[in-house]
């Protein structure tokens, strides 16, 4: 089922409530942070010895939004070519090295500078090394991609407690109370109810985000309880039965 985002200028609306307000901006990267740390994880995990290009369709991330989401999270320093065609990247701060195809990369790069996205710095006498930054338009289209992908980590061993959000949202703010309940149905909430969803997991840090974007505070409660009857159901759905 395809989901519904809000219109745009309710979207710009969001955006700008992250870019601009450092509290909602280091939550977004702290969660863009964590996902990176996965995702290395599972590519060291299956990279072969003799193997140096990353495969990024293997994690489900296309390659124009790794090299915004490292350019974001740690910075990016290109170097040189350190066998045939392999490009090493890294992070400002030596970690987070990933290698990646030279020709698909650059061209990548150039065409998210083109668009605005990335501005390219030689490093030194321009030959050794370059770094790539996001430009203010860049950081958006990251902030937006991370905005409408916001889901809730599951947790090794369930602690049973049940998170319950339970809003009523007034008319006058539709767009809001339609957004936040499409971004709990995306971030793999039960739907229990049209305004009351339920998660399995820790997610205190996710809601007071929602409500701090959606400007929907005195709207929404959140609880946790151990107690929830007839949920035979809901433990199906997050595969707890």
């Amino acid at each position: 089922m395809k989901i519904k985002i809000p219109k745009r200028k309710y979207e710009k609306k969001l955006i700008r409530r992250i870019v601009d307000i450092k509290e909602n901006r280091d939550f977004l990267l702290n969660r863009l942070r964590h996902e990176w740390e996965e995702i290395e994880k599972h590519i060291e995990r299956n990279r072969r010895k003799e193997k140096w290009l990353d495969v990024t369709k293997n994690v489900g991330v296309t390659l124009g939004f790794t090299i915004l989401t490292m350019a974001a999270v740690c910075g990016i320093v290109m170097v040189g070519a350190i066998a045939p065609n392999v490009l090493s990247v890294f992070g400002r701060s030596g970690r987070h090295r990933r290698y990646f195809d030279r020709k698909i990369f650059q061209k990548k790069v150039a065409e998210m500078k083109y668009r605005g996205y990335l501005s390219v710095v030689k490093n030194g006498d321009g030959r050794s090394a370059e770094t790539l930054t996001l430009t203010k338009s860049g950081e958006e289209q990251v902030m937006r991609r991370s905005l409408f992908n916001i889901k809730v980590p599951a947790l090794i061993e369930w602690d049973g407690i049940w998170r319950v959000v339970i809003f009523d949202i007034p008319e006058r703010y539709k767009w809001a109370r339609e957004g936040i309940r499409e971004a709990l149905k995306r971030g793999g909430f039960y739907p229990l109810q049209k305004s009351t969803f339920v998660s399995p997991y820790p997610c205190r840090g996710e809601i007071e985000f929602l409500e701090r974007i959606y400007n929907i505070r005195g709207y929404l409660r959140f609880i946790e309880t151990h107690a929830l009857s007839a949920d035979d159901d809901i433990k199906d759905f997050f595969g707890l039965a």
